[in-house]
């Protein structure tokens, strides 16, 4: 399938499997300009009598959908790029045998133009035309599509099962008790992560949140430490980027990471608690 950039002209050959029924947004690799694209329909026999050429160009060229008719944005734009690029102007082309054009028409019409998405096939008319445009751009080139992936947020696919938090009231020297957070997050993307980070939360009846602590992975606490250590050092275990040993470093696919949360004066009214990871890297190189 070869579409065209309706900004710069530039053309593009694109595999007709990856664009769906309903269409789909592209970037131009070479403007960045985007715009919506259609798979064309499948080509029908042709009638017995050379349609007139107004009628071939309204039914081989149909307007763009509107606005509402293409696909929200809550879907990232895929974004194409060229892998070869041809300097046509330096490039001449073979000599090639003159084939028998269709005499051109004795008035330019007046009617405006709906699209600039066709301006090579305007002054054309039926099969024979198309099939010369189509010799013209074999031998110029096109610049290829390519199509990328929607980008994964970081903090995709990494999963707390809440069923499995383990709350705890805990006595502490330094202050009159403390409540402990234990979970584990799993990594259920096909990618690594590193420096996971998660935010525990204490609510009250109506879900509101009374207070919240966060930490990063991968720090275990003694028991032993929770009792004896100063709020301060236990704050600073909680905050070690790269976790214990380095642990937070790298999170393969379907690994888990245990976390421990950690929070001093409890306010009143509260109910609940539960934890969510807030921040996390994919791991480059």
């Amino acid at each position: 399938m070869i579409i065209q950039c309706e900004n710069c002209q530039a053309k593009f050959r694109l595999d007709d499997s990856k664009i769906p029924e309903q269409g789909r947004k592209v970037r131009c690799s070479k403007c960045s300009h985007v715009f919506f694209v259609q798979r064309e329909p499948e080509p029908s026999p042709p009638p017995s009598q050379k349609p007139h050429q107004a009628d071939w160009e309204i039914s081989r060229w149909e307007p763009s959908p509107s606005p509402e008719a293409q696909p929200s944005g809550s879907e990232p734009e895929p974004v194409f790029e060229p892998t070869v690029r041809i300097d046509l102007a330096a490039q001449e082309p073979p000599p090639v045998e003159e084939e028998e054009q269709p005499p051109p028409a004795p008035t330019p019409r007046a009617k405006p133009q709906r699209s600039i998405m066709r301006p090579l096939l305007l002054a054309a008319g039926g099969v024979a035309a198309l099939a010369i445009v189509v010799v013209v751009l074999a031998r110029l080139g096109i610049l290829p599509l390519q199509l990328e992936e929607p980008k994964e947020s970081p903090t995709a696919q990494l999963v707390i099962d809440q069923a499995q938090l383990q709350g705890k009231w805990e006595k502490n020297a330094q202050v009159p008790r403390i409540f402990i957070i234990n979970g584990t997050v799993t990594n259920q993307s096909k990618k690594p992560r590193s420096f996971v980070k998660v935010r525990g939360l204490l609510l009250d009846k109506a879900g509101k949140t009374l207070k919240e602590v966060w930490a990063f992975c991968g720090n275990s606490i003694p028991l032993e430490d929770l009792r004896t250590k100063a709020p301060s050092e236990i704050q600073n275990i909680m905050r070690n980027r790269e976790g214990e040993k380095g642990a937070n470093k790298l999170l393969p696919p379907g690994a888990r990471i245990p976390f421990t949360l950690v929070f001093f004066e409890i306010p009143e009214g509260v109910e609940t608690f539960g934890a969510e990871v807030v921040e996390a890297q994919i791991p480059t190189g």
